[in-house]
């Protein structure tokens, strides 16, 4: 049993229950008052449970600010033990 009802990409002209769990773009939105859908997902009646584009982002950040940092970091260590 799950807790969310999974209804898949968001839909136009769907009537969605509260707990209604739909995807739109790379968000996931949790409906929150029941409701027929209109052209546009109206946020008033969703919330927010995962934004995948924020993710993405941060996955991006890492990369472009951490990740080499990291490497000189590792490099070093294995320099220092002789491994290098």
């Amino acid at each position: 049993q799950n807790f969310f009802n999974q209804r898949g990409t968001y839909a136009t002209a769907t009537a969605y229950k509260r707990l209604d769990m739909v995807q739109s773009g790379q968000k996931v939105f949790i409906c929150i008052t029941p409701h027929t859908s209109g052209s546009v997902l109206d946020v008033t009646k969703w919330v927010l449970f995962f934004n995948g584009d924020a993710v993405l982002s941060e996955v991006q950040e890492f990369k472009t600010n951490s990740e080499p940092r990291l490497d000189r970091l590792e490099e070093a260590v294995l320099l220092d033990i002789d491994v290098l």
